[in-house]
């Protein structure tokens, strides 16, 4: 087997996919950080996953600018007088958590295509990061996106399919509440 070394840049038919996935997990952190105090953890970590995917789009150039300008709209919310009165944790962060999946899964698909510890493959890594860290305040899992193995018992893949479900909004909280995970099933 011949080695074959990839190259810096990521493949044109990998871009399409990779910038819908970071332009919808953008969007939906940017509505998410609306409806959380400013400067509160929660806050910090939502705005790490936007400089972080503001900086691979700076990398990658193969992005439409016209693309990005599209949560203008939302400034005058991010620097509304009223977050300070919010709570700190987001209602329902399963379908952020559904697209940051998504997002994340186009990342790691990317870094398959790129130089190992290039420039691309780093930046790439560096917003898998700030969503892992969210993900790990949000829902206090480390093991949150990790894939189930061969030896899974029923009870995991019950888990699982519960957890996706929720990320899909197919199911609603347990208790009439829907506020953090406290009372999901």
């Amino acid at each position: 087997m011949a080695y074959r070394k990839l190259p810096q840049r990521l493949p044109g038919h990998y871009v399409p996919a990779l910038t819908d996935a970071l332009l919808t997990a953008r969007r939906r952190v940017l509505e998410a950080s609306t409806v959380v105090p400013w400067g509160c953890a929660t806050d910090h970590a939502l705005r790490s996953i936007v400089a972080a995917i503001d900086a691979l789009r700076a990398m990658l150039k193969h992005l439409s600018g016209d693309l990005w300008d599209m949560d203008s709209d939302l400034s005058a919310a991010l620097r509304s007088s009223d977050r300070a009165r919010r709570p700190i944790t987001l209602e329902n962060p399963f379908p952020l958590l559904g697209d940051l999946r998504t997002l994340r899964d186009a990342l790691r698909s990317a870094q398959d295509h790129v130089a190992v510890d290039g420039a691309v493959y780093q930046a790439l890594q560096m917003v898998d990061a700030t969503i892992m860290g969210l993900t790990v305040l949000l829902t206090g899992d480390e093991t949150y996106f990790h894939p189930m193995g061969g030896g899974t018992t029923d009870g995991q893949r019950a888990a699982e399919a519960r957890k996706l479900a929720r990320e899909r909004g197919e199911i609603v909280p347990s208790d009439g509440r829907d506020f953090g995970l406290k009372g999901w099933q």
